[in-house]
């Protein structure tokens, strides 16, 4: 039986927004043209304006998806916080769990971080949507692990969010050298042994957790 025409135009969109998306997160928006990703996708270019109407539409699609895409970083962390614990052992779990998801979703963060660049802030709708409640949701959490205030913690949230973002989309070369493992790779070539990514990204891990208890002031704390 022949699929259903508006599955195979979900299909075609998807398809068309996974292309687009890889494509803008490695170049800019004026380095990634419609042709190129219509033919990745495998349709014209009139099927891509069909559903997208322009390039700037698509861009702002693609951006889209990314921040949705991201959002399941919520559902992920949540149980870290509802496991127990000491708050250390709460604090390295969020954070293993947020820097091992960033590092899953490199081409989200590329494509909204570019956006950010080209825009100069999140885009009101976006920063309404998607950042006003990571950071209620994100702060009131970490406050019931201090006796400082939600509307304290925001900033320090952010802060924090900001230095995952940027170890998460740095190569494990790059990582070696900052943790001081460089002798245990090649420097010359991207390739790394699973071994190595794993002891460079839990060294980052940790000095994230160290990060974070000093900034809530919670070194040596039990919950």
């Amino acid at each position: 039986m022949a699929r259903p025409i508006r599955a195979n135009a979900a299909a075609t969109k998807r398809r068309v927004l996974t292309n687009a998306s890889y494509l803008f997160s490695q170049n800019t928006l004026g380095g990634a043209s419609i042709r190129d990703i219509a033919r990745e996708s495998k349709v014209s270019l009139a099927t891509v304006l069909h559903y997208f109407g322009s390039k700037e539409g698509l861009y702002q699609a693609c951006v889209e998806s990314m921040y949705t895409e991201l959002e399941e970083l919520q559902s992920a962390v949540g149980p870290t916080f509802a496991a127990g614990g000491t708050v250390e052992e709460i604090i390295q779990g969020a954070i293993k769990t947020t820097l091992r998801f960033a590092r899953e979703h490199r081409g989200a963060i590329r494509l909204t971080l570019r956006d950010v660049l080209d825009e100069g802030e999140v885009r009101i709708d976006r920063r309404d949507k998607f950042l006003v409640p990571f950071l209620d949701q994100g702060s009131r959490a970490m406050a019931t692990l201090t006796t400082r205030s939600a509307a304290e913690l925001r900033l320090l949230l952010q802060s924090l969010s900001h230095l995952i973002v940027r170890y998460s989309l740095s190569s494990v070369r790059e990582l070696a050298v900052v943790v001081g493992l460089e002798h245990a790779v090649d420097l010359e070539s991207s390739e790394a042994t699973p071994e190595i990514e794993e002891r460079v990204v839990a060294a980052v891990e940790k000095h994230l957790t160290q990060v974070a208890l000093t900034m809530l002031k919670l070194n040596g704390a039990t919950r």
